[in-house]
């Protein structure tokens, strides 16, 4: 049996007029499972976007909507305002820290007066070990003896309106040296800039940006794993989803 926990999100760009009614939830269809698997580290926050409101702006910037999250077998979880672990901003679900009891289906719902929908996100929290890196790092490829960027992925609920935000990179889990030419954290951005790409170059990364919610301090950390390639017809940013892998 599946247990829901409901969140009600009012958004200023997605409001109902208190004269309209929505549809019931049961009338709503379900447009599947979303293609991309959150990841997420313990301790760590983590964001759920709702995956069909671009639909929904597409066909019209007006449309005047209510948006609602829950989550598939979820007991004794209760939705609250910035305060507590969970809650919903802009749209989106916060869990902040998130833990690995967090894991799990969670569909997004969409609806106005006259129509209703729904899509789910996976969110799957893994321990800060070597041994999630394989499940949680973002593969990206780097051409032989080039000059090429990393980008630290999906940070743009943490970065948003920060103008001194920094970067801290590391390979296999030593701090990058700054003053080394080799490596170069652009200001501003959230790439890295590798000089004279070398075979030696491949390995693990992991960028953290420091994130406080309620005075309290967190990392948010993203891994990459980087293939270098020697090959110059292939994209330099095959993709920014991290990999799923089957156990």
């Amino acid at each position: 049996m599946f247990f829901m926990y409901l969140l009600i999100v009012g958004v200023s760009a997605f409001t109902i007029q208190p004269e309209e009614r929505t549809v019931a939830s049961g009338n709503c269809q379900f447009r599947g499972k979303h293609f991309k698997t959150i990841f997420g580290v313990e301790g760590e926050p983590a964001v759920l976007r709702c995956p069909q409101v671009r639909y929904w702006l597409g066909a019209s910037a007006s449309f005047h909507v209510n948006m609602t999250w829950r989550k598939n077998d979820s007991a004794g979880m209760a939705p609250g305002g910035e305060e507590t672990q969970v809650w919903v901003k802009d749209g989106a679900l916060w869990i902040v820290p998130a833990l690995q009891g967090n894991s799990g289906t969670y569909i997004c719902t969409v609806r106005n007066a006259s129509y209703c929908d729904e899509m789910s996100i996976e969110l799957r929290v893994f321990k800060k070990t070597e041994a999630s890196l394989t499940f949680i790092s973002y593969p990206q490829i780097l051409i032989l003896s080039t000059s090429g960027s990393l980008v630290c992925p999906e940070l743009s609920e943490f970065t948003r309106n920060k103008t001194d935000m920094k970067i801290h990179w590391y390979k296999d889990s030593v701090l990058l040296d700054q003053a080394n030419e080799k490596f170069l954290s652009v200001q501003g951005t959230t790439r890295l800039l590798i000089n004279n790409v070398s075979v030696e170059d491949e390995g693990y990364y992991s960028c953290v940006v420091a994130f406080a919610h309620n005075g309290t301090p967190y990392n948010v950390t993203r891994n990459i794993k980087l293939r270098i390639d020697s090959k110059c017809s292939r994209p330099r940013y095959p993709s920014v989803l991290p990999s799923i892998i089957s156990t």
